[in-house]
């Protein structure tokens, strides 16, 4: 992105550049986020977290644009999108934050009575963590 925009000065490319870096900023501080939303959220069933965190987080993207296309950047509309995906993702990683403390790591295997390794639910979150991954890539490349 950035060499495009050195390539062709055009006030479109500057619009899309910025837009570009806030998406990037974005999908990586969605991802940053993930392990509190796989680990502390779904993992405890703590719904009312993760509720409350994508409820806010659409709330203040849709004023993040709104107030970016009226009265900060009205000159850049793609840029005040791409803003308003950054101050999404920033609001996500603060609820995340506030509400889950103890996300830890991922539990170890344990032994069960018989003495087999029960670590079925350890794969299990990993193959849980895989997926959400791969739709947060797919989300991020459409």
């Amino acid at each position: 992105l950035i060499l495009l925009w050195h390539f062709s000065r055009e006030a479109s490319t500057t619009d899309f550049l910025i837009s570009g870096i806030c998406y990037v900023g974005a999908a990586w501080l969605e991802g940053w986020c993930e392990t509190k939303v796989i680990c502390g959220v779904l993992r405890t069933l703590r719904l009312d977290v993760k509720g409350a965190a994508e409820g806010l987080g659409s709330m203040i993207k849709t004023s993040a644009v709104l107030v970016c296309l009226l009265w900060i950047i009205p000159d850049y509309p793609v840029a005040a999108f791409g803003v308003g995906q950054l101050a999404y993702a920033l609001t996500l990683n603060v609820v995340y934050t506030v509400n889950v403390k103890d996300v830890g790591y991922l539990p170890p295997s344990v032994k069960s009575e018989g003495g087999t390794n029960a670590d079925t639910g350890v794969r299990t979150l990993y193959n849980l963590i895989g997926i959400l991954t791969l739709q947060g890539l797919l989300k991020h490349i459409l």
